[in-house]
């Protein structure tokens, strides 16, 4: 749960500072693009993350660079998904057809899996130098 923790953070910072520069071509943004960014990817990309990770345990899969690209598929599919429920929630509007933001949700959700991803790898080459 510590990696998810971490992974949260990182992709928080990550994204709110890619998001502000890129986006909306101003650093100025960079607070309230974080006061939307850190709430969203720990309410919503944890869980999310818990239910990917259960649904690649009862899929049996094992870990190979074709899992990796499964598993970056649902997290943006799951990113699709959190801009859904955030336009429906916000807005009152299901689907908004045409809106930047969900490539701005996928590009969340793909971060989140990388850096969970990265994560993994840097403890498991720790776990096996020590041994």
């Amino acid at each position: 749960m510590a990696d998810r923790f971490i992974a949260a953070v990182m992709t928080s910072f990550l994204f709110t500072l890619g998001a502000a520069l890129v986006f909306f071509h101003d650093r100025f943004m960079m607070l309230p693009t974080a006061m939307i960014t850190f709430p969203l990817v720990f309410a919503c990309g944890i869980p999310a993350s818990l239910v990917i990770d259960r649904l690649m345990r009862l899929l049996r899969l094992n870990r190979s660079a074709g899992v990796v690209f499964v598993e970056l598929a649902l997290y943006g599919a799951a990113g699709i998904g959190v801009t859904v429920l955030l336009f429906w929630k916000v807005g009152g509007v299901f689907f908004s057809a045409g809106s930047p933001m969900y490539y701005m949700g996928v590009a969340a959700s793909v971060l989140y899996g990388l850096c969970l991803f990265a994560l993994r790898r840097k403890r498991r080459s720790e776990v096996e130098r020590c041994s």
